[in-house]
């Protein structure tokens, strides 16, 4: 059974239509009423749909239209997705890596469509016990109810992709022992549909009010600095617009002019950070007082897609845990792609780990056992150099602390799949298929005179659209806050012109 999983359980209750929706773990997994959320959501929608059916005249009697539409549609989508949610709640355990983890891409697109119907139902609600007020926004609240409807349309298409999965895949296992063009197909269909919906007035909808606000402030400024990409050629519009197109300045962030001042250390090919000075450090402190020499080494790859960071961009939590753990650190800057492809980055972190095997007194340690860390491409880099030193009969490390190690560097037919639809854009499929080639050395996709149809182009159109749908999406939330009516008479030429 393979991992990758994703979202976890949850426990609590819910309240909706004055009934408490008990989430409580069962076979491993967290398991709500869903014939009480679906009841609650018809009973919400009719009884709007019922209010506003009237006789609304002029731009409010718009407005109620829409809505009633909208409360009509969303009922189809959910008499349809009813049974599909209750099959999956009653398998997806099936799944789980072990009882004690609950969790992969079938719960995680079962709770997503959960998330997008508890928001419908706390909408409907509001709707309905504010439509009297004489403050109550008709249009704006009609296109809250149509942007979720939207979603709620995406997330059935990527349901019926989850069950084709479930169906055509063995038991119990999330991944294919034999693919046979699946993957390929099931891509292509995964590249056709409309991902827009998952951002503007939708965005992050499925995680906690905590983290909204948060991503909501990330969608304003790449939709802001977006616009003016290539207008201004300097400072830090360049800067976040460029990470629209490639994410390297957004991962960089921690090395700009301004936060780079706060860094004590300058930053070379190899980088000792310790919570103690070590033998390797040199200090006139030294001579007075030395600590004695721990037995661990960590030494640690940093990430960046084997584009972008240094070991300067992960200093601040390097430095925590050189202190919590009372060992030295030696985090490695390995050349970067494209200007060093494959194997560079592997032969300088090989060499690297090599020196310091041999070189335990500069480095303030006895030598006894080290450990490798690294988070995403660093993670690859912790699990490829281990089996370099494997291969060439270099002693292997005593432990490996890859996080989120890039492993799997294919499209590859997964439930996961589905669930990078509704992701935030913190690393776009098409950004990362960039470093990919970079680090393969191979041929950028747009200096080829014929494209090949694979898997990996049919991403990159993929994440194109993408990008340009969430910047859309984002640029109408942004104008329905400044005027909403802007945005709603937009979307009334849009109707009348098809």
């Amino acid at each position: 059974m393979a991992s990758g999983k994703k979202a976890g359980s949850e426990s609590g209750e819910t309240a909706v239509n004055g009934r408490r929706l008990t989430k409580h773990k069962d076979n491993g997994s967290a398991v709500m009423d869903n014939k009480a959320v679906f009841t609650a959501l018809y009973d919400v929608c009719e009884e709007n749909a019922a209010f506003f059916s009237g006789g609304h005249k002029g731009p409010q009697g718009d407005a109620a239209r829409r809505l009633v539409e909208a409360m009509t549609l969303i009922q189809d989508h959910a008499r349809s997705l009813e049974p599909v949610i209750s099959s999956f709640a009653a398998i997806y355990h099936h799944f789980d890596f072990d009882p004690q983890i609950p969790a992969n891409g079938y719960r995680s697109l079962v709770k997503v469509v959960r998330c997008c119907l508890l928001h419908i139902i706390h909408k409907g609600r509001y709707i309905a016990s504010s439509r009297r007020s004489i403050f109550f926004r008709a249009a704006h609240n009609a296109g809250e109810m149509e942007a979720y409807c939207s979603a709620l349309c995406q997330l059935r298409a990527l349901l019926y992709l989850a069950q084709r999965l479930l169906h055509d895949n063995s038991h119990g296992n999330l991944f294919f022992q034999e693919d046979s063009g699946l993957s390929r197909s099931f891509v292509r269909e995964y590249a056709s549909m409309h991902k827009g919906c998952f951002y503007g007035r939708c965005l992050g909808f499925q995680f906690t009010p905590a983290i909204r606000p948060f991503l909501q402030t990330i969608a304003i400024g790449l939709v802001s600095f977006g616009e003016n990409y290539r207008r201004h050629q300097s400072g830090i519009g360049v800067a976040a617009s460029s990470f629209f197109t490639s994410g390297q300045s957004f991962w960089n962030i921690t090395e700009t002019e301004v936060l780079s001042s706060l860094a004590s250390m300058t930053s070379t090919q190899m980088r000792l950070i310790s919570h103690e000075l070590r033998e390797g450090q040199d200090s006139e402190e030294l001579l007075a007082a030395q600590p004695p020499p721990p037995p661990w080494l960590l030494v640690h790859f940093h990430g960046g897609g084997f584009v972008a960071q240094t070991s300067k961009s992960h200093e601040p939590y390097l430095k925590s845990w050189s202190q919590d753990l009372g060992v030295p650190i030696l985090s490695v800057d390995y050349s970067l792609a494209p200007e060093a492809p494959f194997p560079r980055a592997l032969e300088e972190c090989f060499y690297a780990y090599c020196w310091a095997l041999k070189n335990s007194h500069l480095l303030g340690w006895t030598g006894e056992r080290v450990c490798l860390g690294g988070d995403s491409a660093g993670g690859n880099l912790c699990l490829t150099m281990s089996m370099r030193a494997a291969s060439q009969g270099v002693r292997m490390p005593d432990g490996i602390m890859a996080a989120y190690p890039a492993t799997l560097l294919t499209a590859y037919a997964s439930p996961l799949t589905p669930a990078h639809a509704h992701g935030p854009p913190a690393a776009p499929q098409r950004a990362l298929s960039r470093c990919l080639n970079a680090y393969a050395g191979a041929e950028p996709l747009a200096l080829k005179q014929v494209e090949k149809v694979s898997t990996l182009s049919m991403v990159r159109r993929d994440t194109a659209l993408l990008i340009r749908d969430f910047k859309q999406g984002a640029a109408n939330w942004i104008h329905s806050l400044v005027d909403p009516n802007r945005a709603t008479a937009g979307k009334h030429r849009k109707s009348k012109h098809r």
